[in-house]
């Protein structure tokens, strides 16, 4: 199982994002196509065992972060984005 949680998943799928590897790719898929121009800059990298943080500027000039839990083989089984939050309206 894998889990991947961002606002845009929620928007896309109904719920915080896909559960499976074949959804993931799926949203993707999706993504991609919605956003031809998507593109990161990494600003900062934080790690602990299991984990990494990435602090990063999105396409659009956001600021964001994006944590991602390994298990012991290395592999991502889940991936969380957080963005900046925006003052402007309540807390989902």
């Amino acid at each position: 199982m894998i889990r991947h949680v961002t606002r845009a998943a929620v928007v896309l799928t109904g719920q915080g994002g896909p559960q499976d590897h074949e959804t993931l790719c799926a949203y993707w898929a999706v993504v991609l196509d919605l956003q031809h121009d998507l593109h990161f800059q990494a600003r900062e990298l934080f790690e602990r065992y299991g984990m990494l943080l990435i602090a990063y500027e999105n396409y659009r000039g956001g600021h964001a972060a994006e944590a991602l839990y390994f298990v012991a083989d290395r592999m991502i089984f889940e991936g969380v984005a957080c963005h900046r939050a925006d003052r402007t309206r309540p807390p989902c």
